[in-house]
């Protein structure tokens, strides 16, 4: 936002506490009925097929794997051979890098040998320059992967950082509350 009102001054920029409009046809049973799974995933595919080195495409596809209910059992497979193919290709702005390994560490908490890759990928994403906000998922995200594996003061220190970041947020609180819990508090 800074950098935006350097260079263009004149333009008023506004944050908005809460959704001005209320989408449909976003829901599971709408997107289910349509298909609309299949049909980004085939869109997708048939683009990166011919521009292979559109990490953009390659992070909503890799996404797109990671919410599959699809009853193949390598869709979290495909998705970090595709999210890491696009982070090795160094062709992408810091939301999109931010954005590749959150999905690469929601793809690799899925695969019971690989949590600690999913931990470098949660770091990896924290650590890109983006807005805070932004970086509440990951922070989450994080702290429940820590605390499952019993780093309960790693679980804190990410939970507390979300606090900071969104101290509104509920989740953050349970998730708090769970961790003192589990601490004997």
């Amino acid at each position: 936002c800074q950098a935006l009102m350097a260079t263009a001054g004149h333009w008023q920029v506004a944050r908005l506490g809460a959704v001005g409009i209320a989408p449909t046809g976003y829901g599971v049973d709408a997107i289910a009925a349509k298909a609309k799974f299949k049909r980004a995933q085939r869109i997708m595919e048939t683009h990166l097929a011919a521009h292979p080195a559109d990490a953009y495409i390659a992070n909503k596809l890799g996404a797109l794997y990671t919410q599959s209910d699809a009853p193949e059992s390598n869709h979290y497979e495909k998705a970090i051979e595709l999210l890491d193919r696009a982070v090795r290709s160094q062709n992408f702005d810091p939301m999109t890098e931010y954005e590749l390994h959150y999905h690469r560490g929601i793809a690799y908490r899925h695969i019971e040998d690989k949590l600690p890759e999913a931990e470098a990928a949660y770091k990896q994403a924290i650590a890109v320059p983006v807005a805070g906000l932004l970086k509440l998922g990951a922070h989450l995200n994080l702290g429940a992967l820590l605390k499952m594996q019993g780093d309960l003061d790693g679980a804190m220190a990410q939970y507390e950082a979300a606090a900071r970041i969104d101290p509104t947020a509920p989740i953050t609180f349970l998730n708090l509350g769970l961790v003192h819990r589990a601490r004997g508090y």
